[in-house]
């Protein structure tokens, strides 16, 4: 069962005030008005991770701090947690360009683990029990 929120009196007349507006007939009126509201966000959000990218895909240190003085520059107003996290850790990040380009991607990447784990699940689901450490 799902928790409801309680809505603040203020939420509850902007939400009030949209559905005045939108007047919304049917659920594809509903979606058009949380494409509206979300539409911006998801696009700056796009944004912002494409020059995120350019950080952690720079071919070395330096032209990576250069990125994110640029990203810190472009973004800090909108999302100034990120980069103070970034800042605050770079020493801990910074030792991701001392491997080579081929390692760092699987480093920032999931899908080598996440594919060992489907294979892993493919095989050992139809088994309940292990008899011996022999599985496979």
């Amino acid at each position: 069962m799902a928790r409801q929120r309680k809505l603040t009196p203020e939420r509850k007349a902007f939400i009030q005030e949209l559905w005045e507006h939108y007047e919304p007939k049917n659920i594809n009126d509903v979606q058009d008005i949380i494409k509206d509201l979300l539409g911006d966000t998801l696009q700056n959000m796009l944004e912002f991770m494409n020059d995120l990218k350019l950080v952690y895909k720079a071919d070395n240190e330096d032209l990576a701090l250069q990125n994110l003085d640029r990203l810190d520059e472009k973004w800090s107003g909108k999302y100034p947690n990120i980069i103070k996290y970034w800042r605050a850790n770079w020493l801990s990040l910074a030792t991701f360009f001392r491997y080579p380009p081929e390692l760092r991607r699987m480093i920032y990447t999931t899908n080598a683990i996440e594919n060992f784990n489907r294979q892993l699940r493919k095989v050992t689901k139809t088994r309940s029990i292990f008899p011996t450490d022999d599985v496979f």
